[in-house]
């Protein structure tokens, strides 16, 4: 997999984690509410896959929900920096071999 590939495979797992985290943080007061993790794992092609998935847990842990909702901003920032370093290294290289 490119690293553009690579880069927008790891935006889309921390959007997953990050909409995971908001629909508990969400439904944290709903009688009955089940909380649901983004569970990510590597592909062959070198990207990411991720599900969602029950966590188990009884109830919504909101100190846990915000701690995964700042690693998922995180790792999107990194990701989208990745991808933009990405591109203009493709660019430069386009522009020397024209």
């Amino acid at each position: 997999m490119s690293t553009i590939g690579t880069s927008l495979s790891g935006i889309h797992a921390s959007m997953a984690q990050m909409a995971a985290s908001a629909s508990n943080v969400a439904n944290a007061a709903s009688p009955g509410y089940q909380p649901v993790r983004a569970v990510q794992s590597e592909t062959p092609s070198g990207g990411v896959s991720t599900r969602i998935e029950a966590s188990g847990a009884p109830q919504v842990d909101l100190t846990n929900e915000m701690v995964s909702a700042l690693i998922a901003k995180i790792s999107s920032q990194a990701n989208v920096h990745l991808l933009a370093a990405s591109h203009n290294l493709s660019r430069g290289l386009v522009d020397r071999s024209a």
